[in-house]
């Protein structure tokens, strides 16, 4: 079934910008497929769209998309890491269907995902770290 299986593209548009006016608010998204807006053709309909519109209202907002189709948790923690030091207010997490999927131990996944969650908190200096469902 997985041979058949189509591979979507990742949306098109900016995963790096500013939007919005008021005081500064960073936003980071990391992750899998979900995070990187495959299903619909452009960022403003994904993820990142959707909460840059809600976010934009309120805040200047500056926002960072980091995320790739297929990725890991353990992948995901990789592209992080490459990232420089900087805060962020908000850090959305999207991942973990790729390890289910290459059968990845729970254990192994729960230990991966803290280490995220840890690194995140002392690189970014992540006020909020949410993951989605």
């Amino acid at each position: 079934m997985r041979k058949k299986i189509v591979k979507l593209p990742e949306a098109e548009g900016d995963r790096v910008g500013e939007s919005g006016s008021g005081p500064l608010f960073k936003l980071l998204i990391v992750g899998d497929s979900a995070a990187a807006g495959v299903g619909v053709s452009q960022q403003e309909q994904a993820l990142l769209g959707k909460l840059t519109n809600q976010l934009s209202d309120r805040y200047r907002l500056a926002w960072h998309l980091e995320a790739k189709t297929g990725n890991t948790t353990d992948e995901t923690l990789t592209q992080i890491e490459a990232l420089p030091n900087q805060t962020f207010d908000l850090v959305v997490i999207s991942t973990g269907v790729n390890d289910v999927t290459s059968k990845l131990p729970v254990n192994t996944w729960r230990k991966q995902l803290l280490n995220m969650h840890d690194l995140i908190e002392q690189k970014f200096k992540a006020k909020e770290v949410f993951y989605s469902a």
